[in-house]
């Protein structure tokens, strides 16, 4: 976008540095109008007031601590110009068309979240959220992503869910019930026959977006 776009500019902010900010913009292929900070957003956003006409925020659905949603999009509104726009995109941690085990699957990935951030921030609660900031003109629409079926999508999805899981799985090992002390190999059975299911069942999630207008005048 900063390539399409030259004459804004653009700001990434993660709790990750995902680039090296010391290489020569010439040898990283970052465009000049493109700048990457590393942040963490749950300290507050280092950015004046009224800065930006457009901000994009995405998948940050394991990443806010229930206590700190209200400061993390106050924190947005705060940066945003009267007239700008926030967007938002997040998946749905429900999936539809599930079997049991994959059902099971994700009760224990969600009992996993909740024990580390409390209620979970996800898509069902985008619109609701921007609402609550005062945002105006807000809406709202979903698409579905499938998973081990529908083609390449469903591939690559079922590949990045397996990433996830890998990376969690001992501490959710014990909340499906297979055994007190992890085992890789039972584990990975699992995994298996619950993402089988999901080529049966036709398992999918809906990604949400939503976007809103904060207006020139707010009232607090």
């Amino acid at each position: 976008m900063a390539n399409d776009f030259p004459q804004s500019t653009f700001y990434g902010v993660d709790i990750i540095q995902p680039f090296s900010l010391s290489t020569d913009i010439s040898t990283s292929h970052i465009p000049p109008n493109c700048v990457f900070e590393k942040a963490d957003v749950l300290d507050g956003l280092a950015f004046e007031s009224n800065t930006f006409d457009y901000i994009h925020q995405r998948m940050m659905y394991n990443a806010y601590p229930e206590d700190h949603i209200g400061f993390v999009f106050q924190e947005i509104k705060r940066v945003l110009k009267p007239n700008g726009w926030v967007e938002l995109v997040d998946g749905d941690i429900n999936p539809k068309n599930a079997g049991p085990k994959f059902t099971f699957l994700m009760e224990a990935v969600k009992k996993f979240l909740n024990s580390k951030l409390g209620a979970v921030f996800h898509a069902p609660l985008l619109q609701k959220t921007l609402i609550g900031i005062g945002l105006q003109d807000v809406s709202t629409d979903y698409g579905s992503v499938p998973i081990c079926w529908g083609g390449i999508v469903g591939k690559q999805f079922y590949e990045d869910l397996l990433q996830v899981f890998n990376h969690i799985g001992t501490s959710i090992f014990h909340l499906l019930e297979l055994g007190d002390t992890y085992d890789k190999s039972v584990y990975e059975d699992f995994l298996d026959s619950a993402f089988d299911e999901c080529a049966e069942y036709q398992t999918f999630f809906n990604v949400r977006w939503a976007h809103g207008r904060l207006p020139e005048e707010v009232l607090e």
